[in-house]
């Protein structure tokens, strides 16, 4: 199979992690258009339960933020496209899972952090899911490879200057190298330039589709001092072309485990339906990124 055919397969298991935003809140938005979410990181659907995998830095976030009542102020997106118009889906997040071993011990991956993994819960029901690698390892250096996401989060939506899509960004690299074999935590350097909001996205082999990795980080070449106007100094990161991803084979050990919460379920079909009947509901000249409906 082609690229573009396995990306076209798998492109409707991958969802955005965003802020709630309500139309009320204020927040700089572009005349006669919806407020747009800050996209935080990229998710993708596990199992068809409303469960997806994505970074464990993007939970930790979350964890922040969550509300006195056990909730949390961020949805999981998807694009909802017609022949001329997109619109979102989405759900709130439920419940979050970051990855922990009976042992009680975190593994090490080679920059020296805990595995970078972590779950989503949602309401959503018949999620399509990926087929998730079990031996991903196998794949050979040098296979090509795709990364389907949202790098640089809303600033990718609005790059045009207008919300003119929300869809997720396909690229693609190679497997450079396989990382800690015999370690309990196994990872892929891959020669794909990472950048801020594509944290969790589902790297796939370009042949098959079948997701060998989670992406999560770019490699650091160097850190540079910049001093600002004000006295301050920053410390910036130049990053290399190179990215860490999570093998999938972490993923499915996790999964099998996974307590699914008991949530009244809506199809997710049925959701992504009413969408599309609102978008050809649209009168001519309408924003072409207009309707959202959320759980």
């Amino acid at each position: 199979m082609s690229l573009e055919a396995t990306y076209a397969a798998l492109k409707e298991s991958v969802f955005a992690i965003a802020d709630t935003i309500a139309i009320d809140e204020d927040r700089p938005q572009i005349e006669g258009l919806p407020p747009l979410p800050n996209i935080r990181a990229t998710c993708f659907a596990v199992d068809k339960r409303g469960v997806f995998a994505t970074a464990g830095h993007a939970l930790r976030a979350l964890h922040e933020m969550r509300r006195p009542d056990g909730t949390y102020p961020a949805n999981v997106l998807a694009p909802v496209e017609t022949k001329s118009r997109i619109g979102v889906v989405g759900a709130p997040i439920a419940a979050i899972r970051e990855v922990r071993f009976a042992s009680g011990e975190k593994p090490r991956d080679l920059s020296g952090l805990a595995p970078d993994v972590g779950f989503l819960f949602t309401a959503l029901d018949g999620l399509p899911v990926v087929d998730l690698h079990e031996s991903p390892l196998s794949t050979p250096e040098g296979r090509q490879v795709g990364v389907a996401g949202y790098p640089l989060g809303t600033s990718l939506v609005t790059y045009t200057g207008a919300p003119t899509h929300f869809s997720p960004a396909l690229r693609s690299g190679i497997v450079a190298a396989h990382l800690a074999k015999g370690s309990s935590v196994p990872g892929l350097l891959l020669d794909l330039l990472n950048q801020e909001g594509s944290s969790g996205s589902p790297v796939f082999d370009a042949n098959s589709g079948r997701v060998i990795g989670l992406h999560v980080r770019g490699t650091v070449e160097q850190r540079v001092p910049l001093r600002r106007g004000d006295g301050t100094t920053d410390i910036v990161e130049i990053l290399a072309g190179l990215s860490l991803a999570i093998a999938s084979s972490v993923l499915l050990e996790v999964a099998a485990d996974l307590a699914v919460p008991d949530l009244e379920r809506r199809d997710f079909d049925d959701v992504r339906n009413k969408v599309i009947e609102e978008l050809e509901r649209l009168p001519e000249g309408a924003p072409a990124l207009t309707a959202r409906r959320m759980l």
